[in-house]
C-alpha cells in the first residue's frame, strides 16, 4: 500500500513538470488571484494522507506542515506583484 501512494505521489510530482499544466495553471492564477490559497491545504491533505498509510498521524505536525506551506503563499499575496507565482 505504502509504495502504491509514493508511486501515486511520484507521479503527481512530475506531472508538475509538464509545460501544458504549468501554463494552465498560471492562467487561472492570472485569472484568480485568490485561487494560490488552495495551496496549502491541498499539499497538508496530501501529506496528511502520506501520513496516514505510514502510520499514526502526528496532528502537530499536520499543523506545522500547513503553518509551513501558508508561510510562501502569504509572502507572495501581501506582495506588490504576484511575479513569484504568475510570469508577466
Amino acid at each position: 500500500m505504502q509504495t502504491l501512494v509514493l508511486a501515486i505521489l511520484l507521479a503527481a510530482v512530475f506531472s508538475l513538470l509538464s509545460e501544458r499544466l504549468q501554463h494552465t495553471l498560471q492562467d487561472a492564477l492570472k485569472r484568480r488571484r485568490a485561487l494560490v490559497w488552495l495551496t496549502p491545504p491541498i499539499l497538508t491533505a496530501v501529506f496528511l494522507l502520506a501520513s496516514a498509510v505510514a502510520g499514526p498521524v502526528n496532528w502537530e505536525l499536520i499543523a506545522i506542515v500547513l503553518a509551513y506551506t501558508c508561510a510562501p503563499v502569504a509572502c507572495a499575496w501581501f506582495a506588490w506583484d504576484f511575479a513569484a507565482i504568475c510570469k508577466k
